[in-house]
């Protein structure tokens, strides 16, 4: 899979599902699954950045804990903490200063914005080190919702539980699970986890 690394605090409120733009000075082909990786410093000065996201989380509406500590291990450093979809770049407002892209309060003026959706924290943050560019990261996701994917292997089929009492017409064609450089787990939100690897197609 690959990986971005990004400096707190904006890697943990991107984990946290927060902030849904990336700003950065280049685009990007990638699209689908991306880990974040929180990179060993802060953004500085650390308070001034941490208020500006708390200001725009809650006049987003969005939840947020009574302290940052709460939220640990995912607003700690040094850690692969979640992993997002990339489904678009703006690059308007990057072309063109006074061009209103429209992409909404965490978006950068003269940036191209990376639109992130459906963050997924990792049960267990994994240690590593970053790079300023995307880089490859091939080990096993435990996600806390518990879905578990092998992302490094391509084409790798896991198949969804039927919780009791789930529509099976709902999973008709959906309880079938990709990996590699398909689908992310099933973010349907009624299924629990994926619980059987049937095998690399």
């Amino acid at each position: 899979m690959k990986v971005l690394t990004v400096r707190q605090p904006w890697a943990w409120a991107i984990a946290m599902g927060h902030k849904t733009i990336e700003n950065r000075s280049r685009a990007t082909s990638h699209r689908g699954p991306l880990a974040i990786h929180a990179a060993a410093k802060w953004d500085e000065p650390r308070e001034h950045w941490l208020r500006h996201v708390v200001h725009v989380a809650r006049d987003l509406g969005r939840p947020l804990p009574e302290k940052l500590e709460d939220d640990m291990p995912y607003a700690d450093r040094g850690l692969v903490i979640a992993v997002v979809d990339v489904v678009s770049v703006c690059t308007a407002s990057r072309d063109d200063r006074q061009e209103d892209c429209d992409c909404g309060p965490w978006a950068i003026v003269g940036e191209t914005h990376w639109k992130l959706e459906n963050a997924r924290l990792l049960r267990e943050p994994i240690p590593a080190k970053g790079t300023l560019q995307l880089w490859n990261l091939d080990v096993p996701l435990d996600f806390r919702c518990g879905a578990i994917g092998f992302w490094g292997a391509r084409n790798t089929r896991f198949v969804c539980e039927l919780p009791e009492g789930h529509d099976q017409k709902h999973h008709e064609s959906g309880d079938t699970i990709w990996f590699g450089d398909h689908t992310p787990p099933c973010t349907c939100g009624r299924c629990p986890a994926v619980v059987e690897q049937v095998g690399a197609l």
